[in-house]
């Protein structure tokens, strides 16, 4: 596959994983270019990974997790400009669904984005975390129930 064909195919699915952890959209435009130029570096490499999926998802969690790390926290919070443009036009259930999502931990958001929104497997989550697969699906359970909890109590 070209380099145009494959950013074409997997870019808003790059672009949607970053957008779960960070708030920051010059942070996530970064490294989302970040990720896509070390697939335009490694070009000829490329050919030989079995997941691309995977592969960038993996390059993409590595920049973000070295870019946290330089600042020193676990998320960039959100603007309050930002989060009401984000939720103006949704109806009051998808509302309450974001409100609880934003009070889980962005490594718990992370996976549950990974499973239902990229149809990532846990396997797949585990090797672009560099966690265990089990690791990922206790995460997804408690996640779940914490979800399940927020929920409730709107």
């Amino acid at each position: 596959m070209e380099f145009a064909e494959i950013y074409d195919k997997y870019s808003n699915m790059v672009y949607g994983y970053l957008s779960q952890r960070l708030r920051d959209q010059y942070l996530i435009e970064d490294i989302f270019q970040e990720t896509f130029l070390s697939l335009y570096e490694n070009r000829d490499g490329i050919k030989n990974v079995n997941n691309l999926k995977s592969w960038l998802l993996t390059v993409a969690h590595r920049r973000l997790v070295d870019e946290l790390k330089k600042q020193e926290s676990n998320t960039v919070p959100f603007k309050p400009e930002i989060e009401n443009s984000l939720t103006e036009n949704l109806p009051a259930d998808d509302i309450a669904l974001a409100d609880a999502l934003q009070e889980l931990e962005p490594d718990k958001r992370q996976i549950l984005y990974g499973i239902y929104h990229l149809g990532l497997s846990c396997e797949e989550l585990g090797e672009i975390m560099e966690i265990p697969s089990g690791t990922v699906k206790s995460r997804a359970y408690y996640a779940r129930q914490q979800l399940k909890s927020e929920l409730k109590e709107e």
